[in-house]
């Protein structure tokens, strides 16, 4: 099941000790504009190659501009068994806000 989070509640979960690994899926230009920081970037078309570097019990977040890569990419994670995805509702356009 896919989280949609709210910017609140992906500040909320930032603070946290146990923090989740965000996940840009924006390209490296995008990405390197602006970013939320502590983010990786993966390139959505790179998802797949970077899979080793999760387990299936990581917690996600996935985020891109608006929120529509970062959805594709949170709902691959999740057809592969990856149980703690979320998607930042609004993308990174809305966490700027």
């Amino acid at each position: 099941m896919i989280i949609a989070l709210s910017v609140t509640e992906f500040n909320e979960q930032l603070s946290l000790a146990n923090s989740p690994k965000v996940i840009d899926v924006r390209e490296p230009k995008e990405f390197d504009e602006h970013s939320i920081p502590g983010s990786v970037n993966i390139p959505l078309t790179e998802l797949n190659d970077a899979l080793s570097r999760f387990d299936t019990e990581s917690d996600l977040v996935f985020v891109c501009k608006t929120g529509v890569r970062s959805l594709q990419a949170a709902n691959f994670m999740a057809s592969l068994g990856y149980q703690k995805v979320a998607n930042l509702s609004g993308g990174i356009h809305q966490w700027q806000k």
